[in-house]
């Protein structure tokens, strides 16, 4: 809800009210291919990112785990060479 007042002849906007906010809710669009292990077994190892540093990417359950920090990031392919993460617009060419 916007508050205006007119004042010498012209309106001003006083006043904005909001509440309720929420994020967004982010829906994945990506499709996930499937790679063999033998694939998935080069991309492992430790990488450095201009943004988030040292991480390190292993294999687990037949797909790959990026771990940043103490987060770890299950991570899904839609080439043979770039992944996304499913809960958030995230991607990451190896």
């Amino acid at each position: 809800m916007q508050l205006w007042l007119r004042k010498d002849n012209v309106w001003q906007m006083t006043k904005i009210l909001s509440y309720d906010h929420h994020e967004a809710p982010y829906q994945n669009l990506r499709k996930e291919i499937q790679l063999s292990n033998k694939i998935l077994e080069t991309y492992k190892g430790f990488y450095t990112t201009p943004r988030a540093g040292q991480c390190n990417v292993t294999t687990q359950n037949n797909s790959l785990l990026l771990e940043i920090g103490n987060q770890k990031l299950p991570i899904f392919p839609e080439s043979e060479s770039l992944f996304f993460v499913k809960e958030r617009d995230l991607t990451f060419e190896l």
